[in-house]
């Protein structure tokens, strides 16, 4: 066992033999596929969707129809087949995984989730009042400018870039904040951000909900106050048992849905 940090170097390792499993990013798959002895194994995360999070507190993104719009302009089967995704993963729908849900099954939350839509949300903003003033929205003064705070390597995984490209065609722009792990921790745990690329891994998926989306809990920055979120949390992790349990999972999960919380973007494949 090695700790290699640079994800390349990690690739080339499988590549040239000098280690029998090697974990991969996604924008190492062109440099191992289909060499000679090398097969690439795709595992579901156990753990949350990657989400973009979203501030419901402060900025731009306060607004709904804005954090409607963002989902509507983002085509998540396209940014599947963008390196920084290689064609691994799954379009997210709910805040879990299908993977981490009974039978596999999230279709009692698809009628929540947000279809590709750009013309609907060009139209919904204009709706809403957010004025195209060159290439950028406004209203009252406000630019549509979003602070996207991350970590370098979600920028070096390419998979913050493309996402303004697709925010870009309704007028929405991303201000990347990028920085190590701490400087990431610090902007979102203060609130100094409008979105942040955000998921956790583990297997307790009660726990999982809870830690993202519970009143009070110190994941939970997000600025969520919804007395009902709170209280089929509350009825999950209090459950009898498992069967309580997920109906009060997926009753959570739909509120949050309906709350667009954020972007629930994809299911993760680790490789």
């Amino acid at each position: 066992f090695r700790e290699v940090p640079e994800s390349s170097v990690r690739a080339q390792a499988a590549v040239q033999g000098e280690v029998q499993i090697a974990r991969i990013v996604e924008p190492n798959v062109p440099e191992v596929e289909g060499q000679p002895g090398v097969t690439i194994k795709a595992t579901p995360k156990a753990g949350s969707c990657r989400m973009f999070l979203m501030n419901l507190t402060d900025g731009p993104t306060t607004d709904i129809n804005v954090r409607k719009a963002i989902n509507m302009a983002i085509d998540k089967e396209a940014m599947l087949q963008l390196p920084g995704w290689a064609g691994f993963g799954r379009p997210g729908i709910a805040p879990l995984p299908s993977n981490m849900v009974p039978n596999g099954d999230l279709s009692s939350l698809t009628q929540y989730d947000i279809p590709y839509d750009v013309d609907g949300a060009n139209k919904l903003l204009d709706d809403s009042g957010w004025v195209k003033n060159g290439d950028i929205r406004e209203k009252d003064g406000v630019q549509l400018i979003l602070n996207m705070v991350v970590t370098q390597i979600d920028v070096d995984n390419g998979q913050i870039e493309p996402i303004d490209g697709f925010l870009n065609e309704i007028g929405v722009k991303l201000n990347i904040q990028a920085g190590d792990f701490n400087v990431w921790i610090d902007s979102y745990t203060k609130g100094k951000y409008h979105m942040t690329l955000m998921s956790d891994s583990g297997y307790i998926a009660v726990g999982i909900i809870q830690e993202f989306f519970e009143e009070g809990q110190p994941s939970a920055v997000w600025g969520i106050a919804n007395a009902d979120i709170n209280a089929a949390i509350k009825a999950a992790v209090e459950a009898p048992n498992l069967d309580d349990q997920w109906k009060s999972l997926f009753d959570a999960m739909a509120l949050i849905m309906q709350e667009v919380t954020g972007v629930m973007a994809w299911e993760q494949d680790y490789l």
